[in-house]
C-alpha cells in the first residue's frame, strides 16, 4: 500500500463518481483509498503501490464504466485482476529480449520454483514441448 500525504485527484463524470463512492468498502478491500473532493471529483488516499500514480485516472475511469455498465464488485475485481496481469506481463522477460547464458540459467531455475511458471499472467503458455520425432518433422528430417 502506498499511503499519500495529500489525496491524488480524479475528474470523473458525477455519476461516475457517485457509483464508485457507493462501491468504497470494495474498492477499500483492493488496496484504494478514495474520497469524495467535489461532485465531478474523487481523491485517491492510496492505493496498491504497484500502480504508478500516472496510472490511476485509467484505473478509476474503467473502474467506474464497470460498475456502471455491469454492477457488483466482480467488475472491480476483474478489472484489477487485469491490472495486475498486465502490470505483472510487463515486468517480466519478453519476447525477443536478449538474455545473456547466465540470465537464461537463472530464468530457467525460477521457473521450477513455481507451479504456475509456464504460464504468462494472462494464461498464455511460456514455452511448449516437443519430442524428438516432432523436431525431426519440423526440420524435414523424416515425414
Amino acid at each position: 500500500m502506498q499511503n499519500y500525504l495529500f489525496p491524488l485527484a480524479i475528474d470523473l463524470s458525477e455519476d461516475k463518481v457517485d457509483v464508485l463512492l457507493r462501491s468504497r468498502g470494495e474498492i477499500q478491500r483492493l488496496g484504494f483509498g478514495i474520497e469524495q473532493l467535489g461532485p465531478e471529483a474523487i481523491g485517491v488516499k492510496s492505493a496498491p503501490a504497484l500502480i504508478k500514480d500516472s496510472g490511476l485516472p485509467v484505473v478509476f475511469e474503467k473502474m467506474a464504466l464497470d460498475l456502471l455498465n455491469n454492477g457488483g464488485s466482480f467488475a472491480i475485481e476483474k478489472k484489477i485482476s487485469d491490472l495486475f496481469a498486465t502490470m505483472a506481463c510487463h515486468s517480466v522477460v519478453r519476447a525477443g529480449q536478449s538474455l545473456s547464458l547466465h540470465e537464461m540459467q537463472e530464468l530457467l531455475k525460477s521457473m521450477d520454483q513455481f507451479s504456475l511458471s509456464s504460464f504468462c499472467p494472462h494464461g498464455r503458455p511460456v514455452s511448449v514441448e516437443k519430442s524428438f520425432i516432432e523436431l525431426e518433422k519440423l526440420f524435414g528430417r523424416i515425414n
